[in-house]
C-alpha cells in the first residue's frame, strides 16, 4: 500500500505525522475550510488560506507514483523546498513543504507498506509526537483519526 505522510516541522501540527492511504484519495486538498484534508487551524495557522493547495498523484502498475503540487490561487503561496510554485509543481519524497509565506511547513514523504486487511481505521491516521515514530517505521494499527469530508 502506497502511503503519504506529512512530518509537520512548524505551524500548529508541528511534531506531528499525518499518514493518508494513497488509494483512498485521488488527491488531497489543503486549507483551513472544513472540507479540506489536510485542515488546518483558521487562527494558529492564518496564513493559510481557505482553500490553499491540492496535492495530486497518479501511478500505473509497475511505475514510480508522480505527486505535483499546485497552488489554488493562495493569498500567500505555496513553496517546495523554499521555492514559490504555481500549477502542478512535481514533489519528490522529502520536498518540504510551506503552506504561505512564514507558514506551516512539513516534510512529504511516500513509502509503501504491505497491505494489510482493514481493521476499520480512518484516515487520515496521527501521531502525536515524531520522536515516537523510528524513522518511516509507522504502525498503523496504533493510528487514529480522520478529517470529516
Amino acid at each position: 500500500m502506497l502511503r503519504i505522510l506529512f512530518r509537520y516541522l512548524t505551524g500548529s501540527k508541528a511534531g506531528t505525522v499525518e499518514v493518508y492511504p494513497a488509494a483512498k484519495f485521488r488527491a488531497l486538498y489543503v486549507g483551513r475550510d472544513p472540507g479540506c484534508d489536510l485542515r488546518f487551524h483558521a487562527e494558529q495557522d492564518g496564513v493559510v488560506s481557505r482553500n490553499h493547495a491540492v496535492i495530486e498523484w497518479q501511478w500505473a502498475e509497475g511505475e514510480a507514483p508522480r505527486f505535483a503540487v499546485s497552488d489554488l490561487l493562495s493569498s500567500n503561496g505555496t513553496y517546495v523546498n523554499g521555492e514559490r510554485v504555481g500549477q502542478a509543481a512535481p514533489l519528490t519524497s522529502g520536498d518540504h513543504i510551506r503552506f504561505g509565506h512564514g507558514g506551516p511547513e512539513a516534510v512529504f514523504l511516500v513509502d509503501q507498506v504491505e497491505a494489510a486487511a482493514s481493521d476499520g481505521e480512518e484516515w487520515p491516521a496521527r501521531v502525536g509526537s515524531t520522536s515516537q515514530i523510528p524513522a518511516l517505521q509507522i504502525d498503523a494499527t496504533v493510528l487514529r483519526g480522520r478529517l470529516k469530508r
